[in-house]
């Protein structure tokens, strides 16, 4: 029997793992699960994944601790306002490169023979995945493909290191040794194959293993609701503005609050947030630090609806139950002045016969405070952190 390793960093790349390994494996002998986080654990990723991580499904798994990709909030607060901590914090993050290199070298000696390997696309998960030595390589979903593959038609968090970086941040990437598997050879494993503008082969990713897993329940009367909160993106969007948001959302689609299960952020929400909004709703809530798609398969029933305001997790859902639950992406008009929600617009919820049923919440409060006689419905900013910025000045 073929070796697989999957290579995960997070509760979003774990969901995808488990699909992975049903898709190409589906046996618990020679599959070897790595977690790759940094040491700081921003996220209380280690929590997460440890309620999550199914143990019947890996033979071993292999906690591997970094010290790239963490900044503590202090850094990131102070380094806005000061250039030698900006230098700082950039150039520190080339040693700790170095010094993880080294380690996962060490790591990755003790482990050989596999054949296929799935991994996350940050550097230290890649660099793993290419000193693994693989026969071939997929890559897998972390969110959306579509905001990660660069103007080569690629998945490759280097080019912007190697082709738009100063000379000494060119120098000194390639000092790190960070490694990276063939680009031509790597494929994709994605629930968004087919709606790609890549050069990369890429395999439909089905949710099979979900699928299997809840074929079998009934469609109950909950409807489930999908945290976007704008309210922890964007500054001057209060959350009684986000609150007045969901009840014309649930009105327009005569939802009975009493029903309603809030699936909170489980990075950007606080448990005071959470009980201040689902009090004034009036409805409950699932704050379990897994991952909406695992929470659909521990139901004894199925939602009968499940609303969000952009999440990427009603693409799987649709995936998951086969069109069995009705699907609603509740659109703030405003959300069309952002350059970044516009193509996820596009590239996933107007898709047609995709399942998911789009509509524009046309009495929505203003939550930005643009007037829309006066800009016409162009799109104004990049994103939410370029908002922030022109808001601070």
């Amino acid at each position: 029997m073929k070796k697989i390793a999957v290579i995960v960093k997070d509760h979003k790349t774990y969901v995808h793992a488990e699909e992975a390994w049903y898709h190409f494996h589906g046996k618990k002998k020679n599959s070897v699960l790595f977690v790759v986080i940094p040491e700081g654990d921003p996220n209380n990723v280690v929590e997460t994944l440890n309620e999550i991580i199914d143990e019947n499904l890996w033979e071993e798994v292999v906690w591997v601790k970094t010290k790239s990709n963490f900044r503590p909030r202090y850094l990131l607060l102070r380094r806005r306002r000061s250039k030698f901590l900006k230098f700082y914090s950039k150039y520190r993050e080339y040693l700790y490169n170095f010094l993880d290199v080294r380690k996962i070298n060490n790591i990755a000696s003790k482990y050989k023979g596999f054949y296929t390997v799935f991994s996350g696309h940050k550097n230290t998960q890649e660099h793993l995945a290419a000193r693994l030595k693989p026969k071939e390589l997929y890559l897998i979903d972390s969110g959306n493909f579509n905001d990660k593959i660069n103007n080569s038609g690629y998945v490759d968090y280097s080019e912007k290191n190697i082709y738009r970086g100063s000379r000494v941040g060119r120098f000194l990437f390639k000092l790190t040794g960070l490694e990276l598997f063939n680009r031509d050879e790597v494929k994709l494993f994605t629930v968004y194959a087919g709606s790609l503008n890549t050069e990369h082969n890429t395999i439909k990713n089905n949710q099979d293993y979900k699928r299997k897993l809840i074929c079998k329940k009934n469609i109950g009367d909950d409807v489930l609701f999908i945290s976007s909160p704008i309210y922890t993106f964007a500054k001057g969007v209060t959350i009684s503005e986000y609150i007045t948001y969901l009840e014309k959302i649930f009105d327009a689609l005569d939802v009975d609050y009493s029903r309603v299960i809030y699936v909170p952020n489980p990075i950007r929400e606080n448990d005071e947030d959470v009980e201040t909004i689902t009090k004034a709703l009036g409805c409950t809530y699932d704050s379990r630090p897994i991952p909406v798609e695992l929470k659909i398969t521990k139901y004894d029933q199925l939602p009968r609806l499940c609303i969000s305001p952009y999440s990427t997790a009603l693409v799987n859902i649709q995936e998951i139950s086969s069109n069995n639950i009705s699907l609603y992406c509740a659109w703030h008009p405003e959300f069309d002045y952002f350059d970044q929600l516009v193509k996820l617009r596009e590239s996933q919820f107007e898709i047609e016969g995709n399942g998911i049923n789009f509509f524009i919440v046309k009495d929505a409060p203003s939550l930005f405070k643009i007037n829309s006689t006066v800009n016409n419905g162009e799109v104004l900013y990049a994103n939410f952190g370029e908002w922030n910025q022109k808001a601070e000045k």
